[in-house]
């Protein structure tokens, strides 16, 4: 299965919405349980784009369906200007195979064409695999959220980790 990772366009509006869907319905991964509307999802998508906020797409050569995303939402305040939120999620088929790697790599590139200084993310301390890769690209831990998630009766605590550009 050849994937190919590059810039997100408007026309991967569903593709990325049904990802999101997808990964979120796991309720092991994300903040929330399902994508939210696709006309909001839209209207985030198309917001990242007009203010030229990073958005990766990873696409199945074969089924040309989107199977992994990653985006850096900016700050808004007008203080964090220069810092980014990220996030991101391959479908489940499609994990341990170095594409949310590249996801990264290719949405670390992009941010600091577009001039962020660090960039953020909450990951589950549970989530091994994403801290380890996130640890690999030089984000370093800044903090945990203790009882952070409530999921089923269950609660999970989140490590803050961040990357500041040289």
């Amino acid at each position: 299965m050849p994937v190919d990772v590059r810039d997100a366009t408007l026309d991967d509006i569903a593709g990325c919405h049904h990802c999101l869907d997808d990964v979120a319905k796991e309720g092991r991964w994300l903040s929330r349980l399902n994508a939210p509307p696709l006309g909001g999802f839209a209207t985030y998508m198309a917001d990242l784009h007009r203010v030229r906020a990073p958005q990766i797409v990873a696409v199945d050569d074969v089924d040309d369906q989107v199977v992994g995303w990653c985006d850096i939402r900016l700050d808004a305040s007008p203080v964090r200007a220069h810092v980014g939120i990220l996030g991101m999620g391959p479908l489940s088929a499609y994990r341990g195979r170095g594409i949310g790697g590249r996801l990264l790599q290719m949405a670390m590139h992009r941010a600091r064409e577009r001039g962020l200084e660090r960039l953020e993310l909450s990951v589950l301390h549970e989530n091994s695999a994403a801290r380890a890769l996130y640890a690999q690209f030089d984000f370093q831990i800044e903090g945990r959220r203790l009882r952070d998630w409530k999921h089923d009766g269950v609660y999970h605590d989140s490590i803050l980790m961040a990357f500041v550009f040289d």
